[in-house]
């Protein structure tokens, strides 16, 4: 998955259930990174957070 904020793009890697994990930019530099917590709570350990959820919500 792919976003666009601000003119740049992030690509966005998810884990086997599709929950977003970290972002890369375009020359694969790391720039966000999160945990995720029970219950639906997110830890970000890099970068601003970005508001994405489970697919369809």
């Amino acid at each position: 998955m792919a976003m666009v904020e601000g003119g740049a793009v992030y690509f966005v890697r998810t884990n086997h259930i599709g929950r977003p994990v970290f972002a890369t930019d375009t020359s694969g530099a790391k720039v966000w990174e999160a945990s995720h917590l029970p219950f639906g709570g997110v830890e970000t350990t890099t970068g601003t957070p970005i508001n994405l959820r489970f697919p369809g919500q």
